[in-house]
């Protein structure tokens, strides 16, 4: 069991994932990062992107959008300072106030 500290809240599983993923802060996305990182479809790792990205651990690169197949785009991502930092401490979790927390 993960022992988050008072007032915070512990990372999701795919969460936890797709930051331990994108360490590294190269460009990634969801197709490559669920095959990474294990997932059995890519959209665990599409929820868990749009998560980090709606409280800013992560933000769209440039490009925008990468050709994943035949007239299939995928959304790139890159990893922000505030997710650096979570990633190097996945146990810490994540501030209560002012986030939800993913299903």
């Amino acid at each position: 069991m993960i022992r988050t500290p008072p007032g915070r809240i512990p990372f999701a599983p795919t969460v936890r994932a797709v930051l331990a993923g994108m360490v590294d802060g190269e460009k990634h996305w969801a197709t490559e990062l669920y095959a990474q990182v294990g997932f059995q479809r890519p959209h665990g790792a599409v929820r868990a992107l749009n998560w980090l990205a709606r409280h800013d651990f992560v933000t769209a690169a440039d490009p925008v959008l990468i050709a994943v197949g035949v007239n299939r785009t995928d959304h790139v991502w890159v990893i922000t300072g505030k997710g650096r930092a979570a990633a190097a401490d996945l146990d810490a979790g994540y501030p209560a106030e002012g986030h939800r927390r993913p299903r």
